[in-house]
């Protein structure tokens, strides 16, 4: 897929996530702790995506070893950043996030959150 039609693709699927939250009754004005997805054949990219990842300002998770259906072993790991899930906000993240993974030879999984609505959180 070229640049421009996987970025296209992002906002697409950006655009699903936030649908999901308004549907569960997210407040988007409350802050959310937004876990950006990537996973990797071997862990070396993911240890440079989080090097640069935490001088950007974005908390890294550990990174973890999966093994996928088919017994191929993976690596993943999360980019997390603190901020009310706006439209705006959102796009800049994935997009940035797309180009890290592209850019460090990992795939970017998306995104999620919890839904923040009154005192409690829903998972989503």
């Amino acid at each position: 897929m070229a640049l421009p039609e996987a970025l296209y693709h992002q906002i697409d699927m950006d655009e699903s996530t936030l649908e999901g939250l308004a549907r569960h009754g997210d407040d988007p004005e409350r802050e959310h702790a937004v876990e950006h997805h990537f996973f990797a054949p071997t862990s070396a990219p993911l240890y440079e995506l989080c090097a640069l990842g935490r001088k950007l300002g974005f908390q890294p998770s550990q990174i973890e070893q999966g093994v996928a259906e088919k017994g191929d072993k993976y690596f993943y790991c999360d980019l997390v950043s603190t901020a009310r899930v706006t439209r705006p906000l959102v796009y800049r993240e994935s997009l940035l996030m797309h180009l890290l993974g592209e850019s460090y030879g990992a795939e970017y999984d998306g995104w999620g959150t919890l839904v923040q609505k009154g005192r409690g959180a829903v998972e989503q």
